[in-house]
């Protein structure tokens, strides 16, 4: 029994069908895969921004308080300089050092008091900013690993007649050379 030359034909087309098929399937399993993986970080990267912005709101709230807190303290008087000043400097507070008999002018103390409160207000300040600085740099990874893993998923065409369609003209540019090589080995007999 001898298998025809058209049988053979048809036969060669089936398994490249089925190979296309296959092939095609395989392709859109990964583009599947490829868009899972995407949405499985962007998912995980909201959650990341949304913790670091509320981060950032709350210290903001928190440090906008006690900078209110901080500059309610500003000395109207010398004693009250003297209270803001008293605990970063040494006892008696309205004399220098080893030198009893000169005293500092209340103008001196409250510019004096008024330089700390403007310290420990720039010191807050500098803090929440430096933190909020971490977290703006959390929400930037956060926002390049989503835009990369989409960017990973698009490099994949979409769809499955997509895949297909690529697939077969791989297997075409093959099998039009494998034609041309049977064809001239044919001639050459």
């Amino acid at each position: 029994m001898t298998i025809s030359e058209r049988t053979l034909t048809h036969l060669a087309y089936l398994v490249v069908i089925i190979a296309l098929l296959g092939l095609g399937y395989h392709e859109a399993h990964h583009q599947q895969a490829a868009n899972t993986t995407a949405r499985q970080v962007e998912k995980q990267s909201s959650k990341n921004i949304e913790t670091a912005e509320s981060r950032i709101v709350t210290r903001d709230k928190v440090t906008a308080v006690a900078v209110k807190t901080i500059r309610a303290r500003a000395p109207h008087t010398p004693a009250q300089a003297v209270a803001v000043l008293n605990p970063t400097l040494p006892v008696p507070i309205a004399t220098l050092p080893d030198s009893p008999s000169y005293v500092l002018p209340p103008l001196d103390i409250e510019a004096l008091a008024n330089q700390k409160l403007q310290l420990d207000t720039c010191t807050l300040e500098l803090t929440t900013c430096t933190q909020d600085l971490e977290d703006t740099r959390k929400i930037n990874a956060a926002t390049t690993a989503t835009a990369t893993a989409w960017k990973q998923a698009a490099t994949h065409k979409a769809g499955f007649l997509a895949s297909v369609w690529r697939t077969t003209k791989t297997v075409g540019k093959y099998a039009a050379v494998a034609a041309i090589a049977y064809e001239i080995g044919r001639h050459r007999q």
